[in-house]
């Protein structure tokens, strides 16, 4: 009876583990998917602020006389 009790224990402890890595690995995916869309945004960001640069560039040079 003991040992049926350890047992059961085990698989208790072992179900309750691979639940928890379970949702862990999930959380990982989602986190990866949050990451992946940030690097995105970032990306795009950073092209827009090139593109603002290069027109102010070209602005500041129309205005001093410089083509």
């Amino acid at each position: 009876e003991i040992a049926s009790c350890l047992v059961g224990s085990e698989m208790c402890i072992r179900d309750r583990l691979e639940d928890e890595v379970k949702a862990l690995e999930t959380q990982v995916g989602e986190l990866e998917q949050t990451l992946a869309e940030t690097e995105d945004a970032l990306s795009a960001a950073q092209e827009e602020t090139e593109k603002y640069r290069a027109l102010y560039e070209e602005l500041a040079g129309e205005e001093s006389g410089t083509p």
